[in-house]
């Protein structure tokens, strides 16, 4: 999203401005090239160390339930409007479910890669 700095003389932000650096890091991105270290992060965090800059924002932590909803509403494709009407035992039950077949999905799809490793590495092993 563009961003014109309406207090900046040409609507530009200042050079040592975080903006700036965003705006850099941006540029670099959108031309495919490795961002240079000053606009990467690295200096951010830096200065942020250096109590140059003010913290970074942080995101609000969610409350388990709303952590739960979410993973819910990831591992069935239902929408959180929907599992949230539902009484929080049977969503737990649910939850509790989902995560049992996918974990029995991932030991199955590992030990399936496995044995196709093997099949490679010596074909008269699988046979």
């Amino acid at each position: 999203m563009l961003q014109i700095h309406h207090d900046a003389p040409s609507g530009v932000p200042r050079l040592d401005s975080d903006a700036y650096r965003l705006t850099a890091r941006d540029a670099y991105l959108l031309a495919a090239l490795k961002p240079a270290a000053d606009v990467d992060g690295r200096k951010l965090m830096a200065l942020r160390h250096q109590r140059q800059l003010a913290p970074a924002d942080r995101r609000a932590q969610l409350e388990p339930e709303q952590l739960e909803l979410a993973e819910l509403a990831h591992r069935t494709g239902e929408p959180v409007s929907v599992l949230r009407r539902l009484p929080a035992s049977d969503r737990q039950q649910w939850l509790a479910r989902q995560r049992q077949q996918d974990a029995a999905r991932g030991r199955a799809e590992m030990l399936e890669l496995r044995q196709r490793i093997a099949d490679t590495i010596n074909p008269a092993h699988g046979r």
